[in-house]
C-alpha cells in the first residue's frame, strides 16, 4: 500500500500512527509479558506478530529516509502522546 502514496503521505501516515499508537489494539490489549498465558493471550501474541511483520519494517524503511529533525519529531511525539513504561512492559516474549 505505501508504494502507491508519495513521501509526504507516507510520513504523514506513520506520524498518526505514532501519535496515536497507544490507542492501536494491538499495543492497548497486549498480553502482560509474565506467565500464566491464557488462550486469550495466544491470540493477541499472534495479532503482535502480525503487527509488527506488516508494519515495523515499513516503518523502519520510512525512518531510514527521514533527516534527523524529522526522527527526533517522532521520538518526541512517542515520549509526550504514549505512556511508555506501559509499553515496555508489553513487549513481545521471544
Amino acid at each position: 500500500m505505501l508504494r502507491h502514496l508519495s513521501s509526504a503521505q507516507v510520513l504523514t501516515v506513520f506520524t498518526l500512527l505514532l501519535a496515536c499508537f497507544s490507542q492501536v489494539d494491538v499495543v492497548r490489549y497486549a498480553p502482560h509479558p509474565v506467565p500464566p498465558h491464557s488462550k486469550d493471550d495466544e491470540a493477541k501474541e499472534k495479532e503482535t506478530d502480525l503487527f509488527l511483520g506488516a508494519i515495523l519494517p515499513a516503518f523502519l524503511g520510512v525512518l531510514d529516509r527521514c533527516e534527523l529533525k524529522i526522527v527526533a519529531g517522532m521520538l518526541g511525539l512517542i515520549v509526550s502522546r504514549c505512556d511508555v513504561p506501559r509499553m515496555s512492559r508489553t513487549r513481545v516474549r521471544p
